[in-house]
């Protein structure tokens, strides 16, 4: 048994030895079972001496635990920080949270290491840094999220790393795209599923001035996986934009005959299908128009 006492004497916790392998692990049982900080912030003391992570647990022993708060970092050392985490340098990251420093300021450009380490998928660096307590729903001035940056990359198992911890899945930037319209939008289909399975919302409509969904942004881009994963979690599949244009139209104007095929089948412009019509004659889709005629849209 590990006895774990803080410098004022005081029991903080008991945990089995037998549960833990190093230092590390101990540190991360405490944060998880027991209430403390990240282990970032924490140094667990030996007759005085402090232990590195890396430390084997190889029997009973009476520790002490010290609780930090974050080290004044200067703007060096947080702009060393991010480019670390963009560049996925791990063991520099793990060195500079182990000051420990706080990871969530901003670099000069406004960046946050979450946000860096999302966006080019630099998974070992974002566990890292959730571990470290990085706020999973810090925006950049645009709005974007690490969960819209991650998603618009790509980068299918950051994004699973953040919904995991708690990342909200319908947060929008300021022109109104969330993370599943981001992806939906790159043709992400990994991504979109995992977005889906989490209960990301089917029909958040962008802004006013566009109201398009992530099936318009989809069919848009003639991105046939990814239409078909939304249709088959139920997104809307008439919803209209201010302009007046759906998936279908979208789809139609721009040619992407399986898409158009996939939304006919799904019933698509069964109430006002002619614009879609109209729009893939004058921009001289045939095959298009066949597909909608065939099946009586617009007519």
């Amino acid at each position: 048994m590990l006895r774990i006492r803080l410098l004022s004497g005081e029991e903080f916790a008991k945990v089995p030895v037998e549960d833990l392998s190093d230092v590390r692990s101990l540190k991360q049982t405490l944060h998880q079972q027991k209430g403390a900080p990240p282990r970032f912030r924490q140094r667990l003391l030996l007759d005085g001496a402090s232990l590195d992570d890396s430390t084997k647990l190889a029997g009973p022993m009476d520790l002490q635990v010290v609780f930090l708060d974050f080290s004044p970092a200067s703007q060096s050392q947080v702009d060393q920080l991010a480019v670390a985490a963009a560049c996925e340098s791990v063991e520099e990251v793990e060195i500079l949270l182990q000051r420990p420093q706080d990871p969530n300021l901003a670099d000069k450009d406004g960046s946050r290491p979450l946000s860096k380490a999302a966006s080019g998928g630099r998974v070992e660096v974002v566990r890292l840094l959730l571990e470290a307590g990085a706020d999973k729903d810090l925006a950049r001035s645009n709005g974007a999220t690490a969960l819209m940056m991650a998603s618009a990359a790509g980068s299918a198992e950051v994004v699973r790393l953040l919904l995991e911890a708690g990342a909200s899945k319908d947060n929008a930037t300021n022109n109104g795209m969330t993370a599943l319209m981001l992806a939906s939008d790159q043709g992400h289909a990994d991504v979109v599923r995992l977005l889906l399975e989490a209960g990301a919302d089917k029909d958040f409509a962008a802004s006013a001035s566009t109201g398009r969904t992530a099936l318009m942004e989809a069919s848009a881009r003639g991105h046939v996986e990814v239409v078909r994963l939304l249709l088959a979690a139920g997104a809307n599949k008439d919803l209209a934009n201010s302009t007046n244009r759906t998936a279908l139209a979208y789809s139609s104007a721009l040619g992407h005959v399986q898409v158009v095929r996939l939304l006919l089948e799904a019933g698509a412009g069964q109430d006002d299908g002619s614009l879609a019509r109209m729009l893939a004659s004058a921009e001289g889709h045939g095959e298009v128009v066949s597909l909608l005629l065939e099946a009586g849209v617009g007519q």
